[in-house]
């Protein structure tokens, strides 16, 4: 069993703590996270799965020849509103060891170009790419590509935390702090990695579930 460092474990209870605020009890008792409501979702994203991808040529960002891994995953946002909506989402990887991995953060343009490559869609535009100005209907949608670095590749469960669908927020009190914290509404996606994720190869992770929270 690996062992948490104390920052990670400070992370996680941390955050576990703001959660707590939001999770009220069912009949049964048993905890659960509020979800946000579906009224005012203005984007719906399309999900592809969750794929592992290894740079055998490039470093271990310690300037090593040994190769890095990456995380991706590629999705199709739509716009069903009758307005304009403008299409900038934060993507966050959560690990079972308390690591929050940000989209792009040490991915380089030659690793997004080769996963592109590898995708083989002339319509896929990397994660900068696709920002923008999202007119409404399903003819206006786009395609986009999001890369996060493995590091370390011993991850077993994997969340995805994804903010811009909707504008929704509301206004909550830190329990450790007592500090005002703006929670946005976000969608939330579950995955287990089972086996060796370089064994695995292009096999998508295992998908167990989607629900919206604020975070």
């Amino acid at each position: 069993m690996r062992k948490l460092t104390t920052a990670s474990i400070g992370l996680f209870l941390g955050m576990l703590a703001l959660a707590s605020s939001l999770v009220s009890a069912d009949g049964d008792g048993v905890g659960k996270v509020r979800a946000a409501p579906g009224a005012s979702q203005d984007l719906t994203m399309q999900s592809g799965p969750l794929r592992f991808f290894f740079d055998a040529e490039g470093d271990n960002g310690e300037g090593q020849p040994q190769g890095r891994g990456y995380w991706y995953l590629t999705y199709t946002v739509i716009n069903g509103t009758a307005e304009e909506q403008i299409w900038a989402p934060r993507f966050d990887l959560f690990d079972d060891d308390g690591r929050i991995l940000r989209s792009g953060r040490d991915v380089s343009r030659e690793v997004t170009t080769a996963i592109l490559e590898k995708i083989g869609d002339p319509l896929m535009h990397d994660q900068f790419q696709v920002l923008g100005t999202l007119l409404p209907g399903q003819e206006h949608a786009r395609s986009g590509l999001v890369v996060w670095v493995a590091d370390p590749l011993e991850a077993t469960e994997l969340t995805l935390f994804v903010r811009g669908l909707s504008r929704e927020m509301e206004q909550t009190s830190n329990p450790v702090t007592g500090e005002k914290v703006v929670l946005h509404r976000a969608l939330q996606r579950e995955y287990v990695v089972p086996g060796e994720p370089k064994l695995r190869g292009p096999e998508p992770m295992h998908f167990v579930a989607e629900s919206w929270i604020f975070r």
